[in-house]
């Protein structure tokens, strides 16, 4: 897709009433009745299967393409729209992410899409991520016949974030606070465990749950709760039970021991290295950083900053299913009410109160869902 295509994409916001009128009226519901047509051998792996559990939350399928509601913000259903438009009319499937990766200064059509990548993660990351999983699903459907991936855009642009941030100093917190869905302070309130058998790894040997009080949202709409995946636990015990009542709100998050990788350990990702690993070369000693590249931990007891996405994503006809988990680097501790950041992606000082680290995080966000670098 050429750049002026783009602009013209980028656009359709200015006329948001109407564009929505126009979506609403031709968007083709195809999940409309609550299901969906899959060929469950064509996944594999990948299809879920409730005898082999792995601390996933369950979420119905999404039922329209692109999923507008009318209590959506308007920026957020521009959002949706020109992604729609985008992942659908890309001449070759490939040309909006070969654009973004070859970006290197900020403009305001690259300002334009991260903005509207960053408000529909932020008033509901589940349903975004339903979608752009809904897309891929339905790429090259005669129905719906979508030409471009947008998990591929999303990664392209979280590069482009880091990669042509105005600011230096400002980079790693930028694509830090754009590529997370949900970031929030907590408190550890207990930890479960369960060997990993979906995905057997010489390195991943256990997957974890923490149970956490949410003590601060600084993004994410609609925080998937654990009374809602409780509702399906097959094993809950009756303290359990009395934990999650002590706790409001509260939600699940899973990591393993390999959830966050050594810098010099890392992986490239189709042949690009990730920016997180420029930006995250130190572990903290609080989640058991060491040189070991396997030994994340955390602690009971314990309040820190988590960035989290939705990953391991599993299908089946009715229902979407996907872990929270801890988003690739460490979470930043906060002890006695300061937070400690050993790679000074916020700050230069290894300390900040709370409460400045926080108007840090928002001004840092002001900047994405304005685009003013």
């Amino acid at each position: 897709m050429k750049h002026q295509a783009l602009k013209r994409l980028m656009a359709m916001a200015i006329l948001v009433p109407a564009a929505i009128a126009i979506t609403s009226q031709h968007a083709t519901a195809q999940n409309e009745s609550g299901r969906r047509s899959l060929n469950k051998p064509a996944f594999s792996h990948d299809w879920y299967n409730s005898t082999d559990e792995q601390y996933v939350y369950t979420f119905p399928i999404i039922r329209s393409l692109p999923p507008l509601n009318s209590t959506m913000p308007w920026d957020v259903m521009a959002a949706y729209i020109v992604a729609d438009s985008i992942c659908r009319f890309d001449p070759t499937g490939t040309t909006t992410v070969n654009w973004l990766r070859t970006r290197k200064t900020m403009s305001d059509t690259l300002a334009g899409i991260l903005r509207f990548l960053y408000r529909m993660k932020e008033y509901d990351a589940t349903t975004f991520t339903q979608y752009s999983y809904e897309v891929d699903l339905k790429r090259g459907n005669p129905a719906r016949p979508y030409k471009a991936g947008l998990l591929d855009i999303i990664t392209a642009a979280n590069g482009a974030m880091f990669r042509c941030a105005p600011n230096r100093t400002d980079a790693g917190a930028l694509y830090s606070a754009s590529i997370s869905d949900i970031v929030l302070h907590v408190k550890v309130l207990a930890i479960d465990s369960m060997p990993q058998t979906q995905h057997p790894h010489d390195f991943i040997t256990m997957l974890y749950r923490a149970t956490v009080q949410i003590l601060d949202t600084l993004k994410g709409g609609s925080i998937p709760s654990c009374q809602q995946q409780f509702e399906q636990d097959r094993v809950a015990t009756p303290r359990q039970h009395a934990r999650v009542a002590a706790a409001s709100p509260y939600t699940y998050i899973m990591y393993c021991n390999f959830s966050v990788l050594d810098a010099d350990h890392a992986p490239d990702v189709l042949g690009i290295p990730s920016p997180f690993y420029k930006i995250y070369r130190q572990r903290d000693t609080a989640f058991g950083g060491c040189s070991e590249s396997c030994s994340f931990r955390m602690n009971v007891g314990q309040e820190a900053v988590v960035f989290l996405g939705f990953g391991d994503s599993k299908v089946d006809s009715t229902n979407d299913y996907f872990q929270l988990e801890i988003d690739g680097h460490d979470p930043l501790p906060v002890v006695d009410g300061r937070i400690r950041d050993v790679n000074h992606v916020w700050s230069s000082d290894l300390l900040m109160d709370y409460a400045a680290w926080r108007q840090r995080f928002l001004a840092i966000r002001e900047k994405i869902v304005t685009g003013h670098y």
